[in-house]
């Protein structure tokens, strides 16, 4: 790794010190051990499988939990069991719990009867004996409407936060998206924008755990690197940047 590759990357993972993203209420704090825990296993599956093409902080504070206000409940078995039609006219009712309702709601019935003939009927079960984080992501993997970035992003979440014991070691991968392809390519941390070049640079650029790349690197795509007209001025990697617009 380069020099300017490693001041990058120090400014990336500095940047994610107290940027904490608050998913409460699914996810919460032990007050007496000051340890995070999922407190909604539902709710939290759920967040991440609804979690694309609408904004974060959205799909986890409140698509869940809108959802289980109208069905009265987020029973994984009843939620399974119920007629298509019903559940993605519940779904699909405004407000909008997610602007792709007619997939969202056919991919979220979907994966409760994947929980119910899998997992006994509770997300739980998909993490709960601490397997690696590679078999994690594979997990995850295997429910329709999970690609590796939401996959990866659930491993990253839980493996991060401590939210539950997984064994430790290599392969929590970054979550790649446009905002870290975009990050990434302008940084001039990875040479082309492929799923495969984007995982190979940052197990490159963070050997022990290139996820710790994931959270800093996103914030930093959505909150300064855009598109179009990107604020590099007030932008954490303004001084160490290349800036390969």
């Amino acid at each position: 790794m380069t020099t300017g590759s490693q001041q990058i990357v120090a400014a990336i993972l500095a940047y994610d010190r107290g940027k904490y993203f608050d998913k409460s209420p699914i996810v919460k704090e032990d007050p007496e051990t000051g340890k995070r825990f999922i407190a909604d296993p539902t709710a939290f599956f759920l967040a991440v499988l609804l979690d694309m093409g609408m904004p974060a902080e959205y799909v986890w504070r409140k698509a869940p939990h809108e959802l289980r206000r109208r069905l009265g409940h987020l029973d994984v078995a009843r939620i399974a069991s119920m007629d298509q039609n019903e559940f993605a006219e519940i779904f699909g009712r405004r407000p909008a719990i997610h602007r792709y309702k007619k997939n969202m709601a056919g991919w979220v019935q979907e994966a409760c009867r994947k929980i119910v003939s899998q997992y006994g009927g509770n997300p739980e079960n998909i993490w709960n004996d601490e397997p690696s984080p590679e078999d994690l992501e594979r997990r995850f993997l295997e429910f329709k409407g999970f690609g590796q970035k939401k996959s990866s992003m659930a491993v990253n979440i839980m493996f991060r936060d401590g939210l539950v014991p997984l064994k430790k070691g290599m392969g929590v991968d970054v979550s790649v998206d446009v905002q870290i392809r975009r990050v990434f390519l302008r940084a001039g941390l990875a040479r082309d924008e492929s799923l495969e070049e984007m995982l190979s640079a940052a197990r490159r650029l963070v050997p022990d755990n290139p996820g710790a790349l994931d959270r800093p690197a996103w914030l930093i795509g959505r909150d300064y690197c855009f598109p179009q007209s990107p604020n590099c001025s007030a932008c954490p990697l303004s001084l160490v940047c290349p800036k390969l617009l």
